[in-house]
């Protein structure tokens, strides 16, 4: 037997959904964790219940800031975790009864149809340097902005100033008033 488990993550709780292969036993369980030691702890004996029957335990989440985080913490149950691409999953987006309890059903629904839209989860390192450059790309575009600033304020009080004044210490020096 496959369970297939939706789950609608959030910061501070997540709701999971939980349906069976066979139709005519459809677990329809709905509960809600909260994104806590304890609360991953509860879930993930869950999944070790299922896993010790022989079933096989698929789960769909939605790509979120805590994703990666979720799927860490499920895959040392060795259950199959499945990351949504929301952008291509449009069933929830545009979803007219948006609940949490919906969301984790429309999820483990879809998943057990074998229709969800997946989205590649890059390895951690390659996140590590992608948040790395965008913090640089943060830090120089607030720095340009800054220098904009300061050369706007200069003009505006009629202090004659060069675009690269600003660019290095000697030329903030000569140019000190």
């Amino acid at each position: 037997m496959t369970f297939f488990i939706g789950v609608d993550l959030h910061k501070t709780q997540f709701t999971v959904h939980v349906r069976t292969e066979e139709e005519s036993e459809s677990l329809d369980q709905i509960r809600q964790y909260p994104t806590t030691p304890d609360g991953y702890a509860e879930f993930l004996a869950r999944i070790s219940r299922y896993k010790a029957t022989g079933s096989d335990v698929k789960i769909g989440v939605e790509s979120t800031g805590n994703t990666r985080f979720f799927k860490n913490q499920v895959e040392k149950e060795r259950a199959e975790v499945r990351v949504i691409n929301t952008l291509k999953f449009k069933v929830i987006n545009e979803s007219a009864k948006k609940t949490d309890k919906h969301d984790a059903s429309t999820i483990s629904e879809f998943l057990s149809k074998d229709m969800l839209p997946e989205s590649y989860l890059c390895g951690k390192e390659t996140e590590n340097i992608r948040r790395l450059l965008k913090s640089r790309e943060r830090l120089v575009r607030s720095t340009v902005g800054q220098k904009n600033e300061i050369h706007a304020l200069l003009v505006s009080l009629g202090i004659p100033d060069e675009l690269r004044s600003l660019q290095s210490k000697k030329a903030i020096v000569l140019n000190d008033f």
